[in-house]
């Protein structure tokens, strides 16, 4: 089987968590993901072998796994788009199944296996890890722990916003973070409260922090 020559690439994401760096560093940067993507995690040899030297400034966005580097957004992308491709093809066998039976009903059958499966894979639906969630608010010029405490809150009420199940975790994520600039913090009953956290800590965002572990 050939490898899958595409992955989901966010854009916006991208712009953002490399606003720092210099035109060559991004380029160093987009080169490594895409080697990443076809040839897996990488080795100290081979980044040297395809950069032309060693770029610690750049391998802050990868984590040293058994000797070898890995971009955790580029892996769970990877992976995501392999089960979405599975999904397909799944969905492909029902097809035909379907209509060898009742072309009746065929599209109302393939749409609900279509739309389930949609569901399950897009990427804006809930996280699948707390590195995601992370990396996300650093991308966003917040904090770790206010990472932290959307992660936790939001997993310990089922991802829920009010009583709906969570449809876009990122636009969650970016609502939390200015409220959070606000010195506002998610309610119980309501989905911001505006009367703070109650410790009188002010909190400032200045410049760019990205720490990605």
């Amino acid at each position: 089987m050939s490898k899958d020559p595409a992955v989901l690439f966010y854009t916006s994401d991208f712009l953002v968590g490399t606003a720092p760096m210099t035109w060559e560093e991004k380029g160093v940067y987009i080169t490594l993901l895409c080697y990443q993507h076809q040839l897996g995690p990488l080795s100290k040899e081979q980044i040297t072998k395809i950069v032309g030297y060693f770029p610690d400034k750049i391998l802050v966005k990868f984590r040293l796994e058994n000797d070898k580097y890995v971009n955790l957004r580029m892996r769970e992308e990877t992976k995501r788009r392999s089960l979405y491709c599975e999904s397909r093809k799944k969905n492909a066998k029902k097809a035909h199944r379907a209509y060898a039976k009742h072309m009746d009903n065929h599209m109302e059958t393939i749409t609900e296996d279509i739309d389930t499966d949609i569901k399950s894979y897009l990427p804006n639906n809930i996280p699948d890890t707390i590195d995601r969630v992370i990396e996300f608010f650093t991308n966003n010029v917040s904090t770790k722990e206010e990472a932290e405490k959307y992660f936790d809150y939001f997993k310990s009420n089922g991802w829920k916003v009010g009583r709906s199940s969570m449809k876009d975790w990122q636009a969650a994520a970016r609502n939390w973070i200015r409220r959070s600039k606000q010195g506002g913090t998610y309610g119980r009953n309501e989905g911001v409260s505006r009367r703070g956290t109650g410790t009188n800590e002010s909190k400032k965002y200045d410049g760019l922090e990205r720490v990605i572990t």
